[in-house]
């Protein structure tokens, strides 16, 4: 189950829980906003595409915290003129966490995040038994070589 949503310019796939990073949305650390120019949904294996947003569907984010991107560096040179010019930009961006995708109204992305907790939990658990279970091979030191 997953959602792509627009900021920007640029499209994101997302689904609950996941943390991204968008374009400066202008609001302050811990606010929960509601993104509503969704572009597709897919819910059980069915894909519903919007001309151009879909109107039932709505993801509700929190801010994680609004910071800079790294700087990137743009060089301008002129050739044979010895005339360059040397900038940097650092983007601003706020980090955010997919809380919810509503269809609607209704809360479709948190009952997908238990299933995948409760799987995870259950091949965490087999894993340590196949470790415990492996014996340890005990190296061999090496001879002392003769001279």
């Amino acid at each position: 189950m997953f959602v792509v949503i627009k900021n920007g310019g640029k499209q994101y796939k997302v689904q609950t829980g996941d943390i991204i990073k968008l374009d400066y949305l202008g609001q302050d650390k811990g606010k929960t906003l509601s993104l509503k120019e969704v572009l597709a949904c897919n819910v059980d294996n069915k894909d519903y595409i919007g001309s151009p947003y879909l109107n039932n569907v709505e993801v509700k984010i929190e801010i994680l915290e609004n910071k800079k991107d790294k700087k990137v560096l743009v060089f301008k040179k002129r050739r044979r003129h010895n005339s360059r010019r040397l900038n940097g930009h650092r983007q601003s961006l706020s980090v955010v966490k997919i809380n919810d995708i509503l269809l609607d109204g209704k809360s479709i992305g948190k009952d997908n995040k238990n299933k995948v907790s409760v799987a995870k939990k259950n091949t965490d658990s087999t894993k340590k038994k196949e470790a415990t279970s492996k014996k340890v091979l005990k190296t061999k030191k090496p001879k002392p070589k003769k001279e």
